[in-house]
């Protein structure tokens, strides 16, 4: 399953508990983190400034290690955990070399 982790309304980048709130209630033992970065876009002029890739551009996909999950995390703790893999995904995307 994937979730947009900012949620519907944001803020931009700021993960919400969904994703982490079902991992925990279905005893999920990761969440993953991923971030696709195309080379060419357009960015659309939304709170989250979304981007819908050119026709034929590449895309740099970029994996966080996993968030591990027991029975003793919160669920705020394991949010911001979830919010950091996500940012460290995002930064090596947008670093990607074309």
């Amino acid at each position: 399953m994937a979730f947009t982790a900012d949620g519907p309304r944001g803020p931009v980048y700021t993960a919400k508990a969904g994703a982490v709130r079902l991992a925990l209630m279905t005893g999920a033992k990761y969440v993953g983190a991923f971030y696709l970065h195309p080379e060419w876009a357009w960015e659309l002029k939304s709170w989250d400034k979304f981007l819908v890739p050119k026709p034929f551009s590449p895309v740099v996909v970029s994996f966080a290690r996993a968030v591990e999950l027991d029975a003793s995390i919160s669920e705020e703790t394991a949010r911001v955990a979830v919010e950091g893999a996500i940012e460290r995904a995002r930064h090596a995307a947008e670093r990607g070399h074309w």
